[in-house]
């Protein structure tokens, strides 16, 4: 699909247009932004026409609200642009652990029973929207007034949200990590020094048995996040520091974490899938006609948390 290029007239940055007629989206262009990771799909004609400018603007104010403080997709092996948006069902293969190498003096034509079970799951859609009333358009255009942006920040934020709760919990029975675990160890008041250390101990303990090896993140509510922090250790040590370097990952807060619960992940990019997150649509802001008065924002994307190793995630409780 050939494009043409563009420069913003605000801002001089250079962007790539290309016509989606014969992609099923009549009257309709995909504006490619290299500083925006975020699909923008416009209208090219009709009432309540927003440009190219004040349409990247509003844009940018959805994907960086979107960015902010995301943590849930730091834990997944990604999957990108596999079908678009069209794409409603992924299927993967979940196999059984096979059994130990042999050792031998020659080479045979050895190999384990493989088995296989196909599973078939739906992608949702997250999504909310926003609106631009043709009164704000028309003065910022005219007078150059700044169009009101709060909406758009808050239609990102949500939908980011919803990934987050997703990704770490469970969302219209769709189960993320949390709530696919298998493994769980209980552990004592992370307010006390000493606590942490043998909390993260016991699940580390558990996912070795488990022979998930390697590094593990961590993940907090902002509450034990600041105990942690505020520990200190005999010597003087940090009690931060020293999970940390037991682990071998990151520490994140999420307020989507409950209170007084954590979870050890496996780190993804190990090579071994545990965790894939499966990417049908990302993150995409496509506008429409409302009556003549007002431009529609749809802000959406369709993904899906396939858990495909349960004893890859360990939770932490009664911290």
């Amino acid at each position: 699909m050939e494009g043409k290029e563009y420069e913003m007239k605000d801002t001089g940055k250079k962007v790539t247009i290309y016509n989606l007629e014969d992609k099923g989206f009549s009257n309709h262009e995909w504006i490619d932004d290299p500083e925006l990771h975020i699909n923008m799909i416009r209208r090219k004609t009709g009432n309540a026409l927003l440009s190219l400018e004040q349409y990247r603007y509003l844009a940018a104010k959805v994907y960086r609200a979107a960015e902010a403080d995301r943590v849930g997709r730091k834990l997944f092996d990604i999957k990108s642009n596999i079908g678009g948006f069209g794409t409603q069902m992924y299927s993967y293969d979940e196999l059984t652990e096979m059994g130990a190498a042999i050792l031998s003096n020659v080479l045979e034509n050895h190999f384990d029973a493989i088995n296989l079970t196909r599973n078939n799951r739906d992608i949702p859609i997250l999504q909310n929207g926003f609106r631009i009333e043709e009164r704000d358009r028309l003065a910022n255009l005219n007078n150059a007034i700044p169009l009101p942006t709060k909406s758009a920040s808050s239609a990102g934020r949500s939908v980011r949200d919803a990934e987050e709760n997703l990704l770490l919990n469970t969302f219209n029975a769709v189960n993320g990590l949390y709530a696919s675990a298998t493994q769980t160890f209980a552990g004592a008041d992370w307010a006390v020094a000493g606590n942490p250390t043998a909390t993260v101990e016991g699940g580390m303990a558990l996912l070795y048995l488990a022979n998930i090896e390697g590094n593990f993140h961590l993940v907090l509510n902002p509450t034990q996040y600041l105990e942690l922090m505020g520990n200190v250790l005999a010597g003087g040590l940090r009690e931060f520091d020293h999970v940390k370097a037991m682990i071998g990952g990151e520490i994140f807060k999420s307020r989507f974490q409950t209170a007084g619960t954590g979870m050890l992940v496996a780190v993804p990019g190990s090579g071994y899938e545990y965790n894939v997150l499966a990417i049908a649509q990302d993150l995409t802001q496509r506008d429409w006609d409302i009556n003549g008065i007002a431009t529609g924002f749809n802000v959406y994307e369709a993904v899906l948390p396939v858990i495909q190793e349960t004893d890859a995630t360990c939770t932490l409780t009664g911290i």
